[in-house]
């Protein structure tokens, strides 16, 4: 629908300590991203990554059944674990990037 397009069409991606993250400071920076950029609207913090990689490439991607299984199942691992009073909405995203042509 188009409300889920707008939802998530510009989304600002961010990493750092991913095994220990400071969530209030995440908050905050998802606040600030949110109201300085117009077209952010949702902010993801990279579970995999400490740093976003300077050579990082994005491409288009379809969703498939496949595709969709894997969200489902990240989606649920995801929202189990994190169980802190200050998260109220989470949400798992595949993100079509890649180095060296490899994604």
């Amino acid at each position: 629908t188009d409300s889920i397009r707008r939802s998530y069409r510009w989304l600002a991606a961010v990493a750092g300590q991913r095994h220990a993250p400071d969530w209030d400071a995440l908050f905050r920076l998802g606040n600030q991203l949110a109201n300085h950029f117009s077209t952010v609207n949702r902010t993801a913090y990279l579970l995999s990554h400490d740093e976003i990689p300077p050579d990082l490439e994005h491409r288009r991607l379809a969703i498939d059944k496949t595709s969709a299984d894997l969200l489902r199942e990240i989606d649920a691992r995801v929202t189990a674990r994190l169980t802190l009073p200050a998260i109220a909405q989470t949400f798992a995203v595949l993100l079509p990037v890649g180095r060296g042509g490899r994604y």
